[in-house]
């Protein structure tokens, strides 16, 4: 019988949960505090909560763009420092930060022309 692991996988798992945790409680932190906003602002009526809503998906939609590039290019700059080209890397990085910021601006802009 073919073992695909043992006892080592769980050498230095302290290091990953030093990491892992405050990570996880900060992620959860946000995830209570948006559904504590919303009983709240539940508590303040129908109209509130819906301006609620509205005013999350929004942030939820102007958020997630820059994060899934943000998710492939820390990919990518991984495989090229895996590959040891720091300098290729670092340009990447660059470029995305960036583009990220550029296309949030753009983002934003275009909700508030169409604001009006």
């Amino acid at each position: 019988m073919i073992k695909f692991y043992d006892m080592s996988v769980f050498k230095d798992v302290w290091v990953y949960l030093k990491i892992g945790i405050p990570g996880m409680l900060m992620l959860c932190c946000e995830w209570w505090i948006f559904e504590i906003l919303a009983i709240f602002t539940g508590l303040l009526g129908v109209d509130q909560l819906a301006a609620e809503v509205v005013i999350i998906n929004l942030i939820t939609f102007i958020f997630m763009l820059p994060l899934g590039i943000s998710y492939s290019a820390s990919a990518l700059t991984g495989n090229y420092l895996g590959e040891n080209k720091i300098d290729l890397a670092k340009k990447f990085a660059k470029v995305t930060v960036i583009f990220n910021i550029m296309l949030t601006s753009i983002v934003v802009l275009l909700l508030g022309i169409f604001q009006n």
